[in-house]
């Protein structure tokens, strides 16, 4: 088998990966490397923010990841022994909400 690659992108973190897509959108042969065997949330984020959204919306993804079980955090919640839990949100940031 012949293979050329003409990118080597070390680390399939959120950056790399989003450029090994768009190269590859674009017809360039990428390898994508990774040293880890799986995505372990120790070294990997565990939150999608809003703004990510709009990008992963951008190239088509968002409603892959949307169909994805998962859990939406509005905000922190502040729970003391005084008052009632609130929750602190960021709606009013201007993102849209998928």
């Amino acid at each position: 088998m012949n293979e050329e690659t003409r990118c080597v992108i070390a680390g399939a973190g959120p950056g790399g990966s989003m450029l090994a897509l768009l190269l590859a959108r674009r017809g360039v042969p990428v390898t994508l490397l990774e040293m880890h065997k799986d995505f372990d949330r120790e070294f990997r984020g565990d939150t999608v923010h809003p703004s990510t959204l709009e990008i992963l919306d951008q190239f088509g993804l968002a409603e892959k990841v949307h169909n994805i079980p998962h859990s939406k955090v509005y905000g922190p919640s502040i729970i003391t022994s005084s008052f009632s839990p609130s929750t602190c949100g960021g709606s009013r940031l201007g993102s849209p909400t998928y």
